[in-house]
């Protein structure tokens, strides 16, 4: 379909093992790139594509209830629930770009629904942040809920 693009690249294989690029795409909506759980992605090497692994779905249009957060009320959320973060043993971490997309979340009931967030992309430099693509760190653009967690591994 049109609405994927290539989102991350990353190469795999040093010290004595085939060599292979991962390459992962994601779905868009209104312009804005959807962070799903389990984005589309082609493991590829010399031979052509190895593996296929993701998931394709259909989107239902909501209507957003209120006006969105700035990016001043995200920053004050994720300060105010610094406590709450996940640093991943590190006492800081860096954020290198700020986007506003759409990220995949799981309802009480378990229902997957696509919300408008304040993404807070982690990494010091162009490498870092492609590392850390899985790494979710976020506020929703409509409650303030803070959203965090590593793609393909929780919700």
């Amino acid at each position: 379909q049109n609405s994927y693009t290539a989102d991350t690249i990353l190469p795999y294989g040093s010290q004595g093992r085939h060599p292979y690029y991962k390459i992962f795409f994601r779905r868009t909506a209104d312009g804005m790139p959807i962070t799903g759980y389990n984005d589309l992605s082609f493991w590829v090497d010399s031979n052509g594509i190895q593996t296929i692994s993701g998931a394709l779905y259909a989107l239902t249009a909501q209507p957003i209830s209120s006006e969105l957060l700035t990016l001043e009320d995200a920053v004050a959320t994720l300060q105010e629930n610094a406590a709450l973060i996940d640093f991943h043993g590190k006492d800081t971490l860096t954020v290198g770009a700020i986007s506003l997309e759409y990220i995949v979340t799981l309802t009480e009931s378990r229902e997957a629904v696509i919300v408008p967030a304040w993404r807070f992309q982690i990494g010091s430099d162009d490498d870092a942040l492609m590392i850390n693509r899985v790494r979710v760190l976020a506020v929703n653009a409509v409650t303030g809920e803070l959203i965090q967690g590593e793609r393909g591994m929780n919700f």
